[in-house]
């Protein structure tokens, strides 16, 4: 489970979704987690109701990861937050990174 901020639950809640069941987002009513293809459509009409583009489930792990690197978040948390049991799998393919992140680390660490 990806922890969250409190406002962000609050939004979450409001949305109108009959698939937010205890902790959990994507539930089914008896705290188990949907198939993946359900939460896809689920995921699909969350977006449309909240007026946002859609984006996979992995497109929002991705940008959940780069935004806690960029942040600055420490590599061991932002692995055990997306379930990984390495960091190496992470940052190759969760953290995405521009020219702007570069001129950021050469101004930092020069």
């Amino acid at each position: 489970m990806v922890p969250l901020l409190e406002s962000a639950v609050q939004t979450l809640i409001t949305l109108p979704s009959p698939h937010v069941a205890g902790n959990l987002i994507f539930g089914t009513g008896t705290d188990v987690f949907m198939e993946e293809s359900n939460i896809r459509r689920v995921l699909s009409s969350v977006c449309k109701s909240a007026g946002v583009p859609y984006t996979s489930l992995l497109g929002l792990r991705r940008t959940l990861s780069t935004r806690l690197f960029r942040a600055g978040v420490p590599d061991k948390i932002r692995a055990q937050v997306l379930g990984h049991s390495s960091v190496v799998i992470t940052d190759n393919i969760y953290v995405s990174t521009d020219q702007g992140d570069a001129a950021s680390a050469f101004r930092e660490h020069l």
